[in-house]
């Protein structure tokens, strides 16, 4: 098949390289920069694969996913999809991977019924992590297609299957059920973070011992323990979002309750800090998980932030930036905080330091 990828991003740029292996790729993205490091990323790619600016190209493609950044707002859609559906035959597929809001692929569909002719979208979310985008998309445990024209899922269907493994689980449900299923999973291991991190407290203020905890509770068949390992609380750029858009929906006050409680964490810490009496502190990891160069809604890095606020100096190491040693940090400090659990972190040296372990690194 030829298929096209709108969006060149952190994740555009994964799904194009996923469907290159057995497919040919046409990559599209305003951006001249994306476009370009997209041309020099894929010039040894399994299949042909060409990257542009031109959304004409589109026009002789099989299906159009579209892969652009929503997390804010979903304005930039109606725009996309009717140029769209102006370039590609009525039988084409245009797909949506990008996280909306519960009926937004609905009434796409019904904006362009209304102005140029029957077509139906199809919501085809993808469920991965930062870090693992490539692995979870080639082995992710469903794919999800939300469609009533059974024509078009069966399209969308059929150019994963190329790629994945046989035995892979295909669900095919309608708009809004798909929609709300990929903002509902993300809401939900927002729960799971938290309680865990509750657990861990729990743990640290009674002297119990939060990994046999967690392994009894792995033992009871109704509890899945993953997301639940103590830390610094959920980030990055599509929990936190997902969360709070979810709940503009659900109405829930629980769930209301949660961002706040994440967020109240990481200034609980630094207050805490802050009446112990501590003047310097090295925050050790700013992004919001390992092995990834994001810090947007990273608790270290708002760690940082609220400590300096409060008059505090913080001193940061995030490996994937910072030139200087991490040991050089520590030794500048009077306490540590070590907000993400780099293996390389246990091997230094906290001689007379007061350490803050909220991963459990040095355990």
């Amino acid at each position: 098949m030829k298929v096209a990828v709108i969006g060149l991003g952190r994740l555009g740029s994964e799904i194009a390289g996923v469907f290159v292996l057995k497919h040919e790729v046409v990559g599209i993205d305003s951006d001249e920069r994306r476009v370009a490091q997209a041309d020099w990323a894929f010039e040894e790619a399994p299949g042909p694969f060409t990257a542009s600016t031109a959304l004409f190209l589109v026009k002789d493609v099989d299906i159009a996913f579209i892969v652009i950044n929503t997390s804010h707002n979903t304005d930039s859609l109606g725009p996309l999809t009717k140029e769209l559906h102006r370039l590609l035959p009525i039988e084409r597929p245009i797909v949506i991977i990008s996280t909306v809001p519960p009926g937004t692929t609905e009434t796409l569909s019904r904006q362009l019924c209304q102005r140029i002719g029957y077509r139906q979208l199809v919501y085809n979310p993808v469920f991965v992590g930062q870090g693992r985008v490539r692995e979870d998309l080639l082995k992710p445990c469903f794919v999800l297609i939300g469609c009533p024209k059974r024509e078009s899922a069966e399209i969308v269907q059929r150019c994963w299957r190329d790629i994945l493994d046989p035995g892979m689980s295909y669900i095919l449900t309608d708009w809004t059920t798909a929609e709300v299923t990929k903002l509902s999973l993300n809401a939900f291991l927002c729960l799971k973070v938290h309680y865990g991190n509750v657990l861990a407290d729990v743990c640290r203020n009674y002297g119990a011992d939060n990994k046999t905890l967690l392994q009894i509770l792995e033992l009871d068949k109704r509890i899945n323990t993953a997301y639940m390992k103590p830390g610094m609380g959920f980030g990055g750029p599509c929990l936190p979002i997902d969360l709070r858009t979810f709940n503009l929906f659900a109405e829930d006050p629980v769930l209301e309750t949660l961002y706040m409680t994440n967020a109240l964490r990481v200034k609980r810490l630094a207050q805490d800090i802050k009446a112990s009496g501590f003047t310097s502190v090295a925050v050790l990891g700013l992004t919001y998980k390992c092995g990834v160069n994001i810090r947007e809604e990273s608790p270290g890095w708002n760690l940082v932030n609220e400590l300096q606020n409060l008059g505090i100096k913080a001193l940061s190491h995030e490996p994937l930036k910072t030139p200087l040693p991490a040991q050089s940090r520590v030794d500048e400090a009077q306490a540590v905080v070590i907000a993400l659990p780099y293996p390389e972190y246990a091997e230094l040296d906290y001689a007379n330091k007061y350490v803050i372990d909220p991963w459990g690194v040095l355990q």
